[in-house]
């Protein structure tokens, strides 16, 4: 692999004292993400949508390190949990990324470009509508295989089921998310630099 395409998630404009720093605090969120994903799953709906608060350090790490960070720890921590668990298999470790990517890049991207609480509430809200139509298409697509059912029953689960899980999933983590960043947030950013 070329210098270059191993620091593409590093940002460029910063020496190597930072990008291992950043490096550091992706490690750290995602064995922190690992650990709530491990701990606290809780069923919802259905037993293959389970709930745990293991987004709120990956958006932490979007916002506070970059959105290609961000990303990295969604995957991992996907991999990872799949390895631990082996709960979903393949296809649990495709939707965690899906929805847990989409969640992180609109939060990232809306607050980072103007970071204050109302571009976090934006980011929040984008995040929360894009991952429920994000989750819905790829539910049709995916679950059917998931469960060995045809997508007719996987229609039938989407309002009862789908829609409310992924509305309620990625609304409390990322209102978790900005309780976390209120009281962490400017240690965070300031070690960062």
């Amino acid at each position: 692999m070329s210098n270059t395409s191993s620091n593409m998630w590093i940002d460029k404009s910063v020496g190597s004292t930072v990008n291992a720093r950043v490096l550091a605090y992706s490690a750290l969120l995602t064995a922190l993400s690992v650990l709530l994903a491990s701990l606290y799953p809780i069923p919802l709906f259905a037993d293959f949508l389970l709930y745990e608060p293991a987004d709120v350090p990956i958006i932490l790490g979007g916002i506070t390190l970059g959105l290609g960070p961000g990303l990295l720890i969604a995957v991992v921590t996907a991999v990872v949990m799949m390895l631990i668990t082996s709960h979903g298999g393949i296809i649990g470790v495709i939707m965690n990324i899906l929805s847990t990517g989409t969640m992180v890049s609109a939060v990232t991207l809306i607050y980072r470009s103007k970071p204050s609480a109302k571009r976090f509430f934006a980011g929040a809200v984008a995040a929360t509508i894009a991952t429920t139509v994000v989750m819905v298409l790829w539910n049709l697509i995916l679950t059917p295989l998931y469960l060995g059912a045809p997508r007719e029953a996987v229609l039938k689960l989407l309002l009862p089921a789908i829609i409310p899980f992924n509305l309620i999933k990625a609304g409390v983590n990322t209102l978790l998310t900005y309780l976390v960043l209120r009281s962490v947030g400017p240690y965070l950013m300031a070690n960062k630099r």
